[in-house]
């Protein structure tokens, strides 16, 4: 993995969330005429707002691992050596007798009366 790729095309992704901020704030400040609906404006701010997050999010995490990955191996954080949990019991389920349906009771004459017939 480049991490100078990752903070370059970072870089790169910032410049047209910009673009569409400012025409977010152009159309705030012009009068409706258009017919887009205004949960889909509402929709592109969150997805600005959530891309602009993870962008930077990205970079942080490069440039980190840049230093990290270029810093003598004294000044290296230790590595954490991390065991896998054992798994857990689950607990141990009983069977339990599926019982018969109740009989069904004669129906009487009355009830197998058609009235059609």
């Amino acid at each position: 993995m480049d991490l100078n790729q990752v903070i370059n095309f970072m870089n790169q992704q910032l410049k047209p969330l910009k673009e569409l901020e400012d025409l977010i704030k152009y159309n705030e400040k012009q009068e409706q005429t258009h017919s887009v609906n205004p949960n889909d404006i509402e929709a592109l701010k969150g997805y600005v707002t959530g891309m602009k997050q993870a962008v930077t999010t990205a970079k942080t995490l490069a440039e980190h691992y840049k230093k990290v990955d270029t810093a003598p191996v004294e000044n290296r954080p230790a590595e954490e050596t991390v065991t896998p949990e054992e798994p857990k019991e689950k607990p141990k389920r009983t069977r339990t007798k599926k019982e018969d349906p109740p009989a069904e009771e004669p129906k009487s004459e009355e009830e197998n009366f058609d009235f059609l017939d």
